[in-house]
């Protein structure tokens, strides 16, 4: 998209995405995706991000949640916090919230939701076993 377009709105998407006009609200990837969300010098996104790959020189004001690899570049700017598996920050760039690491589980796994069923799964798995 150009650095003229604004798009309000939720996007889906699979494959590559640029940024480098405004996207107000949410960015999901496809479930199992190797997509990649590419956020240009000058771009910016005001919601939600959640994406395996991404790559930001722009602005997010929102949290964003990189399965698999996250880069902060140059002129990269987040306003919210960032849950990741591997990240990568260039001198320049900011962050202002927290930073999460991802556990590999956490990152192939995607919800809060499905880590907690894990877990009450692996609770009564053990209950079974011990009696």
């Amino acid at each position: 998209m150009s650095t003229s377009t604004t798009i309000t709105g939720d996007v889906h998407f699979d494959g590559e995405l640029v940024v480098e006009g405004v996207v107000v609200g949410n960015i999901t990837a496809e479930a199992g995706s190797e997509a990649q969300l590419r956020i240009a010098e000058g771009g910016q996104v005001e919601g939600d991000i959640d994406v395996p790959l991404a790559v930001i020189d722009g602005c997010v004001t929102g949290n964003i949640r990189a399965g698999k690899h996250i880069e902060l570049a140059a002129r990269g700017v987040v306003n919210g916090n960032v849950s990741y598996h591997l990240i990568e920050m260039v001198m320049g760039s900011a962050v202002n919230g927290a930073l999460a690491r991802m556990s590999q589980k956490e990152s192939k796994d995607g919800s809060q939701q499905e880590r907690e069923i894990a877990l009450v799964q692996s609770e009564n798995l053990q209950l079974e076993n011990a009696g």
